[in-house]
């Protein structure tokens, strides 16, 4: 199916980092921030927010990553990779060791700390964003005619920063020739987040139309084919 999606636009004016100061500006900013290139290996997952200090940590990060941090489109959900129109190639390639400090005592909110990671992002990299609406082809998340198979967590209450490892989705790649086999686990996830991960290998826009809430504790398994390439399957109005 197509649909009307925002997209975030982006213009990047610079690929080098600087390593510490203070950014300025309107929105709610770090003391002290650290930006450097890590070159040690694949890359690591998503930053995280801790509420020691409080801190933002990205390990081994990509700037798409970064940027899925910090903008969410107005409905609220994680911003995928596919929204992303505009970044060059070194965004996906490129791996970097991110940390911001605010004020010490602070407490800021969820939305605050991404304000905080545009305003890093816009000072260290000259990043200008706005966002648009554009058509595009979609792909719908549905529950099976059986009902779904996804198992409820026990506990339901959203993730605190201060609980390391749970509403993190887990991802481990086994590359091979003829594809890459991957697994995807973690507890108290929303369907949202999931989502955001299968973005990745989707290749279009993916939708949550199951109807479902909660927290879920998942661990999925799948193969992506080699010879698939990113491009998704052709697929007619018939087809299921």
């Amino acid at each position: 199916m197509r649909c009307i999606g925002a997209v975030l636009v982006l213009a990047i004016a610079l690929t080098a980092v600087a390593v510490m100061g203070q950014v300025p500006g309107q929105k709610p900013a770090f003391e002290v921030a650290s930006v450097k290139v890590n070159n040690s290996g694949p890359a690591g997952g998503p930053p995280v927010a801790r509420s020691d200090g409080p801190r933002f940590v990205a390990s081994n990060s990509t700037f798409k990553f970064l940027l899925m941090f910090a903008y969410r489109p107005s409905s609220g959900r994680p911003l995928r990779n596919i929204d992303i129109i505009g970044a060059p190639g070194w965004t996906d390639s490129d791996h970097l060791d991110v940390e911001g400090k605010g004020e010490s005592g602070a407490s800021p909110s969820a939305e605050q700390m991404r304000l905080m990671v545009q305003a890093l992002l816009q000072d260290r990299f000259q990043l200008k964003a706005h966002w648009e609406t554009r058509e595009m082809p979609t792909y719908n998340l549905v529950a099976a005619k059986n009902g779904p198979k996804l198992k409820v967590s026990e506990d339901q209450n959203p993730a605190r920063l201060d609980q390391q490892g749970r509403g993190v989705v887990r991802t481990i790649a086994k590359p091979s020739p003829s594809g890459i086999a991957l697994n995807m686990s973690g507890n108290g996830l929303p369907l949202d987040l999931l989502l955001s991960t299968f973005q990745s290998y989707a290749g279009r826009p993916l939708f949550d139309k199951t109807g479902l809430s909660g927290l879920f504790d998942v661990n999925l398994q799948f193969f992506m084919d080699a010879n698939r390439g990113n491009a998704p399957p052709e697929v007619t109005a018939a087809d299921p």
